[in-house]
């Protein structure tokens, strides 16, 4: 049986949902933990477990990629520490990647993971 990718999702908005509804569709994906602001808000998707806290994302040794979707600065620490713990990182964060990209891929380089973006 081949061994699915292990995603960790930060932010459950309107575009963290679409991600969930997405990434769902593939046997080989599994979406382990989804980190929000409200975990008693109303969503229209479900995922195994939804933490407050967003740097058990980052911990968590079962997640292979963090997807970030929550925008703004507030998750810079966030991703950094997600990348000293080998996670790939995708995200659509153009301000973070404005202001902090240089040093995000130099991290993701000296730990030999990939930091993939993109934003319409």
């Amino acid at each position: 049986m081949e061994e699915k990718l292990k995603i960790g999702i930060i932010g459950l908005g309107t575009v963290g949902q679409g991600t969930v509804k997405v990434l769902s569709k593939y046997d080989d994906i599994e979406i382990v933990s989804a980190a929000v602001k409200n975990l008693n808000k109303k969503r229209d998707v479900e995922v195994k477990h939804l933490t407050n806290d967003p740097f058990e994302i980052a911990r968590n040794p079962e997640i292979q990629v963090v997807v970030e979707v929550a925008g703004g600065l507030e998750v810079l620490d966030v991703l950094i520490e997600a990348i000293k713990n080998k996670k790939h990182i995708v995200t659509a964060n153009k301000e973070l990647l404005a202001r902090h990209g240089s040093m995000l891929f130099d991290l993701a380089r000296e730990n030999m993971v990939t930091i993939l973006y993109e934003a319409a």
